[in-house]
């Protein structure tokens, strides 16, 4: 199953503080790895080369594809990211 969450008002590093933050939470409610559920999170924001929504949405797709790949990760700029601060 996959979601897609837009929000005009966030920048990219904002958004992928809240993918590493919904990982830590779910992995910490004991959802990750466990029973086959595995959560990856691709993050793109717009930026000045997308001339559409759908280049916005296909740089998202890559993203969460490369995630899905490594598993129960969070993927933004091409490079796999790892939380910076313990979620509270």
């Amino acid at each position: 199953m996959s979601s897609l969450c837009c929000d005009p008002d966030t920048d990219a590093e904002a958004a992928t503080e809240l993918a590493l933050d919904l990982a830590a939470a779910a992995g910490g409610a004991g959802l990750g790895g466990k029973a086959g559920v595995t959560l990856s999170f691709g993050v793109a924001a717009l930026g000045d080369h997308d001339a559409t929504a759908a280049e916005l949405m296909a740089r998202a797709d890559v993203e969460l594809y490369r995630a899905k790949r490594t598993r129960d990760s969070v993927w933004a700029d091409g490079r796999r990211r790892h939380a910076q601060r313990a979620v509270a």
